[in-house]
C-alpha cells in the first residue's frame, strides 16, 4: 500500500510540471496501466489529455482532459474519428510518428490541433511506444502562446519605440553600468551601442561628482521618477547640456534605472541669449529713463525761459510802446485816424493777450486774414466798418464770415459769430 502511495505521489509530482516531466509520466502510465483501478482513476482525472492509439492512428482510450480539449462530449465520439483528424497539419503526425520509431520516444512536439468544430488549438505532445501502441499526453497552451504572443508583440513595439525616439535611453545597473542603450543615445553621445555598453554614466558626465549621482538615485528610488539637468562628454570631447528623466524599476530580484535623456544645449543657449538681452534691454531702459528725466528738465526749462520771453515781450510792450500810444490817442486825431490807432491798439492788446494765439492753435483752418476780421468782430466792429478799415468791399467781409461761421461749426447754429468769440478765452 505504501507502494501505492508513492506511486501516487511521484505521479501527482510529475503532473505538477508536465512540460518538463512528461517522459517520465508516460513511462509511469506504461508501467501501471494494468495495474490498479486507482490509478486508472487517477489517470482518467488527470489535469492533462492522455491518450493510447496505434501507428495507424486509431485511438484506444482518451481522458475526460483530452475530450474536453478537442470539446467532445463522449470518448466514443473522439475515438470514432482517430487521432489523424485531430491535426490540422497531418504531416505535423508523420513526423511524430518518425521520430518515435527512430529515437524510441518524443517529449515537448509542438504542434497545432483542431477541435470538433474545426477551432485550432495549440499543444505541446509527448509520446513513447508500446509495441505496436502509442501512449500520449497532450497539454494546450493556447492561451500560453497567446500570451507569449502579446508579450513578444508588446517587446517589438517597445523595441521599436525606443529605437525610434528622439531621446536617449540607457537601462543601468544599481552601480551606474551601462546595460542597454538605444540608437538616440548612441547619436548623443557619439559612441557606438556597443561601446556604450558595460560603461559607467560618470565616464559621460564630466561634472556629476559621486555624491550628486548617488544623490539622484536616491531621489530616483523614492518618489519612482526624478528629473534633472547634468552635462555630457561626447566622444569627440564636446560637452553638452541634457535634462535626464530617471525611473527606478524593480522585479522581483532585480533592480535597475530606465534614464530617457535629451541634448538641451540649444534651448540652454538659447536661454543665455534671452537673459544677455533681457540685461540689454534693462540697461536701456535705465538709460532711457535718465534721459526721459533729462527732457523732462529740458522741457520745464524751456516753459520757464518761453514765459520768461513772454513776461519780457508784454513788458516792453507796455513801457516802449504804450506811453507813445497813449500820447498818439492824445495828438487830436481825425475821425479815420482814431479808427486806424483803435485797430492798432487792439492788435497790440491781441498780441500780448491769448485770444489770437488761442484762436491759432485751435482752430487751424482759419487763414491769416479770416483771423483778423474775427479779431475786429470781436471788437464789435461791424462789416461796414471793417471794410473801409481795409479797403475791401462790404462784400469780401460778408464771404469771411461766412468761412468762418463752417470752418467754426456754426452754419447750422443759431450762435451770434461775436459772441462765439468772445466766448473763447
Amino acid at each position: 500500500m505504501n507502494d501505492k502511495k508513492k506511486t501516487k505521489g511521484l505521479l501527482e509530482q510529475e503532473l505538477a510540471n508536465p512540460r518538463d516531466r512528461t517522459a517520465q509520466l508516460e513511462k509511469s502510465i506504461k508501467g501501471y496501466w494494468q495495474s490498479e483501478k486507482q490509478f486508472r482513476d487517477f489517470v482518467e482525472n488527470a489535469p492533462v489529455g492522455i491518450y493510447r492509439s496505434n501507428f495507424k492512428g486509431d485511438i484506444l482510450y482518451a481522458n475526460r482532459a483530452l475530450m474536453a480539449m478537442f470539446e467532445f462530449n463522449s470518448p466514443q465520439e473522439l475515438i470514432s474519428q482517430g487521432v489523424v483528424a485531430r491535426y490540422k497539419n497531418r504531416k505535423d503526425r508523420e513526423r511524430l510518428i518518425q521520430i518515435v520509431k527512430e529515437k524510441g520516444s518524443v517529449d515537448n512536439f509542438e504542434v497545432e490541433v483542431l477541435t470538433k468544430i474545426g477551432k485550432t488549438k495549440c499543444a505541446i505532445l509527448s509520446a513513447v511506444p508500446e509495441g505496436d501502441m502509442i501512449w500520449g499526453m497532450m497539454i494546450d497552451i493556447t492561451e500560453r502562446k497567446r500570451a507569449e504572443d502579446a508579450l513578444q508583440e508588446e517587446t517589438l513595439r517597445n523595441e521599436l519605440i525606443l529605437k525610434t525616439t528622439m531621446h536617449g535611453f540607457f537601462i543601468t545597473d544599481m552601480e551606474g553600468k551601462i546595460l542597454k542603450a538605444n540608437p538616440t543615445a548612441a547619436l548623443i553621445s557619439g559612441y557606438l551601442q556597443d561601446e556604450l555598453i558595460g560603461m559607467h554614466v560618470l565616464d559621460l558626465d564630466p561634472l556629476l561628482s559621486l555624491e550628486s549621482f548617488q544623490g539622484h538615485r536616491k531621489l530616483s528610488m523614492k518618489i519612482g521618477c526624478h528629473r534633472f539637468e547634468t552635462k555630457c562628454r561626447r566622444k569627440d570631447g564636446r560637452i553638452i547640456d541634457v535634462e535626464v528623466s530617471q525611473n527606478f524599476l524593480e522585479i522581483g530580484r532585480q533592480k535597475s534605472f530606465f534614464s530617457f535623456f535629451t541634448d538641451i544645449t540649444q534651448r540652454k543657449q538659447a536661454e543665455k541669449t534671452l537673459r544677455e538681452r533681457e540685461k540689454e534691454l534693462e540697461a536701456k531702459r535705465s538709460s532711457l529713463e535718465e534721459v526721459n528725466v533729462a527732457l523732462k528738465v529740458l522741457l520745464k526749462r524751456r516753459d520757464e525761459d518761453k514765459a520768461d520771453l513772454e513776461e519780457k515781450v508784454m513788458v516792453n510792450l507796455k513801457e516802449l510802446i504804450g506811453p507813445y500810444l497813449q500820447k498818439l490817442r492824445e495828438s487830436g486825431l481825425n475821425a479815420k485816424q482814431r479808427a486806424y490807432f483803435e485797430v492798432l491798439e487792439s492788435n497790440i492788446n491781441s498780441i500780448i493777450s491769448p485770444f489770437a494765439r488761442s484762436l491759432g492753435s485751435k482752430y487751424l483752418g482759419l487763414t491769416p486774414k479770416e483771423i483778423l476780421v474775427a479779431n475786429l468782430i470781436r471788437q464789435g466792429k461791424t462789416a461796414k466798418e471793417i471794410a473801409e478799415l481795409w479797403n475791401i468791399s462790404r462784400r469780401t467781409v460778408e464771404s469771411h464770415r461766412e468761412n468762418m461761421r463752417r470752418k467754426l461749426r456754426l452754419k447750422k447754429q443759431k450762435k451770434n459769430l461775436r459772441s462765439y468769440l468772445l466766448s473763447l478765452k
